[in-house]
This record gives structure tokens, sequence and C-alpha cells, in this order.
């Protein structure tokens, strides 16, 4: 499996920049929020109770077995 770029943003202190990911990715901004993208598009989503390492692992397995 290969390396994958982690970022965090930090939405108290970068509001702004959580708007304009949420607008790039069209995606509604949810806090807590995660995004996998691959190539550039949002390839999942969840926000709140659906963060979870069970739900990450089981979206990583699905796009890495494409």
């Amino acid at each position: 499996p290969g390396a994958l770029d982690v970022f965090i943003v930090d939405v108290l202190g970068g509001r702004a920049l959580a708007q304009a990911i949420a607008a790039r990715f069209k995606v509604h901004h949810e806090s807590p929020q995660l995004l996998l993208l691959v190539n550039g598009q949002v390839a999942w989503t969840a926000s709140h109770y659906g963060v979870s390492a069970a739900a990450v692992q089981r979206a990583l397995g699905g796009v890495r077995s494409r």
C-alpha cells in the first residue's frame, strides 16, 4: 500500500480555509468532517459520528481496491 498525505484543518483558526475547501469540493461544511480525496476528487466523506477509525479503514479499502 502506498503512503497517504494527511492534512488537518483547524476550523476555529482556519474558518476561511475550511469554507474554501467546502466550496472547492462542493461539500456541505460540517465539523468534525473527513474528506478522502483521490486524484483531486472527493471519493468519500463523513462527519460527526460517521468519522471513525473503522469507517475510514473501510473507505480506504474501497479506494485501494479500485
